[in-house]
């Protein structure tokens, strides 16, 4: 059996943002920055709050892969956001996608667009998050249809694109969340301030 990694999992809030804006912004760079003056609100906050996760975690972004995803020479990282808050999974060894939501009621053609019939009988959000962490580990993140990206097992290896893949949910109290590595793994879930 393969040794697991420990993939760092760090959370960032929104109000921390907004607590140490200045400090937030020049952590994240200027690209960030002006990308951040574009949005509004909690959108821009989260924005600033990805910049600095990635900066301090990550590295420096090397560039996108074809499907958009921002990869760094010095570890594999995914970033999401939700409301309230933004996070990033970080791997030394492994491609890792991450999807964390916060549980609010969704309405039940969601729940039609986006599970299978044999997955409706799963935590809604639990199932989107497994679907897009492993999405996002392949590097396509939902490029087609999401009912097509298998949601279980929740926890465990899965094998999907011609891969095999490991899952796991973080426990992060008021949202579900779902790590997904190439590689056997154990997440770290970590808090991040932004000091001054």
């Amino acid at each position: 059996m393969k040794k697991a990694e420990k993939i760092n999992l760090i959370i960032l809030t929104a109000d921390e943002v907004a607590k140490n804006y200045a400090a937030a912004e020049r952590i994240a760079g200027k690209e960030r920055a002006e990308r951040a003056n574009r949005l509004k609100g909690e959108d821009k906050l989260l924005c600033i709050g990805a910049g600095c996760l990635i900066a301090l975690y990550a590295g420096e972004v090397d560039g996108y892969g074809p499907f958009g995803k921002p990869y760094s020479n010095a570890a594999f990282f995914s970033v999401s956001h939700t409301s309230g808050l933004v996070a990033i999974a970080v791997s030394k060894s492994a491609e890792v996608g991450l999807d964390i939501e916060k549980r609010v009621k969704k309405p039940a053609s969601l729940i039609d667009f986006c599970l299978s019939d044999g997955e409706k009988g799963l935590d809604f959000f639990d199932a989107f998050c497994a679907k897009e962490s492993l999405a996002k580990a392949v590097g396509k993140g939902i490029t087609r249809g999401v009912k097509n990206i298998p949601a279980v097992p929740l926890d465990g290896a899965v094998e999907w694109e011609g891969g095999e893949y490991y899952r796991k949910r973080a426990d992060i109290d008021g949202y579900a969340c779902s790590v997904t590595a190439r590689a056997p793994f154990d997440v770290v879930v970590k808090t991040a301030k932004i000091i001054e």
